[in-house]
């Protein structure tokens, strides 16, 4: 069987490297894709325009945001097994990092790959929530209208 690596050893700290750059990537394209599902929103016009806006970014966030939630999972699994490892330059550094008792000394990824994706994907749903109240009558106009009673 053909290898695709170029070396044979696939160590912790390079799997830990892969991880966080796929971790940044998709933190990154989450962020984008939920400012164009804004932009789409402000742009739209008409309020059928703005839900069908408001349901394929809320999806796509959702999509995202758990695809994020997997990788901020298993990110920080390995990061707890590398504090683990003796000799291990994670473990020197989060010793360091705990010796200073910095005001903003928070566990970033925990906000980044839980907390972003779940208020953006809850500031999207009551969004949606607000446009269907505010124009249910043009809605039900639009549906009859589409569906007309036979006669």
């Amino acid at each position: 069987m053909k290898r695709y690596r170029k070396q044979e050893e696939w160590s912790l700290s390079d799997e830990r490297e892969f991880l966080e750059t796929l971790y940044n990537q998709r933190i990154n394209f989450f962020i984008l894709a939920y400012s164009l599902a804004i932009t789409g929103v402000l742009s739209a016009s008409s309020p059928l325009e703005k839900i069908f806006v408001l349901v394929a970014g809320l999806s796509i966030t959702v999509i995202l945001g758990l695809s994020l939630y997997r990788a901020c999972h298993k990110l920080l699994l390995l990061l707890t097994v590398l504090h683990r490892t003796k000799q291990h330059p994670v473990r020197y550094s989060g010793k360091l990092a705990s010796r200073y008792n910095w005001p903003l000394s928070v566990k970033v990824n925990h906000l980044t790959g839980v907390v972003l994706p779940l208020i953006c994907s809850l500031i999207l749903l009551l969004w949606l929530v607000v446009v269907i109240i505010q124009n249910v009558p043009s809605f039900y106009e639009w549906y009859y209208f589409a569906f007309p009673k036979g006669k």
